[in-house]
């Protein structure tokens, strides 16, 4: 009873955002990489090579589970709430697949030194919140604090990779636990007003032509989803349209 409140109380916040969004509100948020990138260090936080295998780690596991992961770093907040911030851009981006919404954002601002995982719906209640917030106590602000990004990254990925096991397949077919949870009339509600106050507010909105740039880094303007490779030969062919209740936790370090 208690997480079916939690549930909705969400889902209410969310509708309540997302009929106050305007166009302006999300000017601050990068658009999606081009081409596809599933690391995207915009706050220089991470070596080449880190990043690269990240990016390598982050593929392997899109292409054997259709689940995908993004990290992404920025300077700042630029006055967001990291909550708002997570949640804006995992929605533009599309992270995860559209029919699965198994998606995760794991999103780092160095300025503001916050972290927060944001999950998607398919994936709330293998990476619950409380364990998200484990990850983050336990796992990243440690590792954080002594600027040991790349291993606080990695041991995080350890335990997501292993709560979120079997939980899709490759094709995007769902595993693992149940989702039938017996949906009542107000949640069918509520999720058909959230789609179309999302249709309102990012119609005719495609983002060509910005251009993001931060820590000397360029991504020019895009669809939300890529055909070509990443920089270095990823392989990763772009973002699925998934979407975001606000499921997840945020700290900072």
């Amino acid at each position: 009873m208690l997480a079916t409140l939690k549930r909705t109380n969400r889902l209410l916040l969310f509708v309540l955002c997302s009929a106050v969004t305007t166009t302006v509100c999300s000017q601050g948020i990068p658009p999606p990489p081009d081409p596809p990138r599933l690391v995207n260090d915009f706050a220089n936080m991470l070596s080449a090579q880190e990043e690269a295998q990240l990016e390598s780690r982050l593929v392997a596991y899109n292409d054997s589970t259709s689940t995908q992961i993004a990290i992404v770093t920025v300077v700042s907040l630029e006055g967001y709430d990291v909550f708002d911030y997570a949640h804006m851009l995992a929605e533009k981006w599309g992270i995860g697949q559209k029919d699965k919404n198994n998606g995760l954002l794991i999103l780092i601002a160095k300025q503001e030194k916050k972290i927060r995982i944001h999950t998607g719906y398919g994936l709330e209640e293998f990476v619950p919140d409380a364990k998200a917030k484990h990850i983050i106590n336990e796992i990243l602000k440690p590792a954080f604090r002594e600027q040991r990004y790349a291993e606080g990254l990695n041991e995080a990925l350890d335990v997501i990779f292993d709560r979120s096991k079997g939980a899709f397949t490759s094709d995007g077919n769902t595993q693992g636990k149940s989702k039938n949870r017996g949906i009542s009339w107000w949640y069918i509600f509520l999720v058909i007003l959230i789609i179309i106050l999302l249709f309102r507010r990012l119609g005719g909105h495609s983002g060509g032509g910005y251009t993001y740039s931060s820590g000397g880094r360029h991504y020019g303007g895009g669809g939300f989803w890529g055909s070509g490779r990443g920089s270095g030969g990823s392989g990763f062919g772009g973002f699925g349209g998934g979407s975001f209740g606000g499921g997840g936790a945020s700290g900072d370090w």
